[in-house]
């Protein structure tokens, strides 16, 4: 069987969990339900955002 990597939460990529072993990386929140039911595993991407005001922080507390 195939492995498809999918970075998006559309559930339009369910039907591919039907032929293949579909691996999803989405951003929290993203991620549609019956995708995330369909697929093999899911990985949650970091917010990119909150890493850059975490860094801003550090920052200036340096």
């Amino acid at each position: 069987m195939t492995d498809l990597v999918v970075v998006s939460g559309d559930h339009a990529f369910v039907e591919l969990a039907e032929v293949a072993r579909v691996h999803v990386l989405a951003q929290p929140g993203k991620l549609s339900r019956r995708l995330r039911l369909a697929a093999t595993s899911v990985t949650l991407l970091p917010d990119h955002r909150v890493a850059a005001a975490q860094a801003l922080t550090e920052r200036a507390g340096a």
